[in-house]
């Protein structure tokens, strides 16, 4: 038999063996992470999250709102125990800073969560191309010349797609017109538009901006008429109503915003000359960001003219700055009255423009002038420039 001091000492060895047994049974998971909170740059570049734990894990990266997202890239996609997390942080080409949640999770304990903030590029500089494009409302009377919308919608198609455009004010726009453009320009571009002939804007006889719609998207828009009461429908011109319409877009990429305004001006010089400064009003009224800035449009005024004068004291001509370093293309004239024979190189046919102010540095300007199946696509040739957007905090 057993001494009693034996037995007592086995009874102990044997009760600390079973504790012992339970303990590492039972013992609870633990989980944690060394940063709750990660401090990125704009850049591409590699952060590292320190992983303490006695069990098995798995990694989600998602955005605050909980949806998945593809700019940070986790070396690993689970784990057991001590580890380090390599976080690939891709570069944010934007302004605005982005955020996101690396959540660290294992199936006996509560998540663990990171946030991980990006910021945004202090400077962005984007190219685009804006042009200026009058249609020609349909008439029958160009049908004779084999000139009618039937017989040149698909040039005008073709021309505003060889143009490429990034951004286009158009005049002269029928209802047809607006409706079938979509389409006709096989939904590359995404338009709207603007008639001065109803108090809603909505309605024939109208002009309005077209931009590529997986680049853009059109984030505030207005309208007004050219007289001394700018938000009421007016006829001012004569028998005409005319006004002008303005619009910010952003870049889908970069969130880079350029403030657009497009116009049809008087025919008449009185009312032309009067109320050039609504322009320019309407433009203080509605950049209020100051965001660059483009105006737009056929302005039925040669450059000599008064109005345009009140433009050129608010923006910059980009045919005139570009014309003396030789950044220009094709024929300074722009009104071709579908005249083949037409001398596109007199001045007085230069009618349509793109203005500009702000961060905008005008690259190239272009007057094209190509015919399909020997004939212009409108009355008015399609004008463009590209310009380099800079945009700063």
């Amino acid at each position: 038999m057993l001494d009693r001091k034996t037995s007592i000492l086995f009874f102990f060895l044997a009760a600390m063996l079973t504790l012992g047994g339970c303990s590492g049974k039972e013992a609870a998971e633990y989980l944690s992470l060394d940063q709750k909170r990660i401090e990125a740059g704009p850049e591409l570049d590699t952060y590292s999250l320190r992983v303490e734990a006695n069990c098995n894990w798995t990694v989600t990266v998602r955005s605050t709102s909980g949806q998945s997202i593809n700019w940070i890239l986790p070396t690993v996609s689970a784990g057991h125990g001590n580890a380090t997390i390599g976080l690939r942080v891709f570069k944010n080409g934007l302004m605005s800073a982005r955020n996101a949640e690396i959540v660290v999770s294992s199936s006996g304990t509560d998540p663990c969560v990171a946030i991980l903030n990006q910021s945004g590029q202090k400077t962005i500089s984007l190219q685009i191309r804006v042009g200026s494009f009058n249609i020609r409302i349909p008439s029958s009377s160009d049908e004779k010349t084999g000139d009618g919308w039937t017989d040149r919608k698909a040039r005008l198609a073709q021309s505003i797609k060889e143009n490429s455009f990034d951004v286009f004010g158009l005049q002269e726009c029928s209802s047809e017109q607006q409706s079938e453009l979509p389409n006709l320009t096989e939904g590359i571009y995404e338009y709207w538009f603007f008639s001065p002939y109803a108090q809603n804007g909505v309605g024939k006889k109208a002009q309005g901006i077209g931009f590529k719609k997986d680049q853009f998207t059109l984030t505030e828009r207005n309208f007004f008429w050219v007289s001394d009461t700018p938000f009421t429908m007016t006829t001012n011109d004569g028998t005409y109503n005319r006004g002008g319409c303005c619009a910010v877009l952003t870049h889908k990429e970069t969130g880079v915003q350029l403030f657009v305004m497009n116009a049809h001006g008087c025919v008449n010089k009185e009312p032309r000359d009067t109320y050039a400064h609504v322009f320019v009003d309407m433009e203080k009224r509605f950049n209020t960001k100051q965001l660059p800035s483009v105006f737009v449009g056929d302005m039925n005024a040669r450059y000599a003219e008064e109005s345009s004068a009140t433009y050129r004291d608010w923006w910059k001509d980009s045919y005139a700055v570009l014309s003396d370093s030789g950044k220009v293309t094709g024929p300074v004239g722009t009104s071709n009255g579908f005249d083949m024979e037409r001398d596109m190189t007199d001045p007085y046919r230069r009618i349509d423009y793109i203005y500009y102010r702000g961060t905008l540095e005008p690259l190239h300007y272009t007057c094209n002038a190509k015919k399909y199946d020997g004939h212009y696509p409108s009355d008015h040739l399609p004008i463009y420039c590209d310009f380099n957007v800079t945009c700063s905090k």
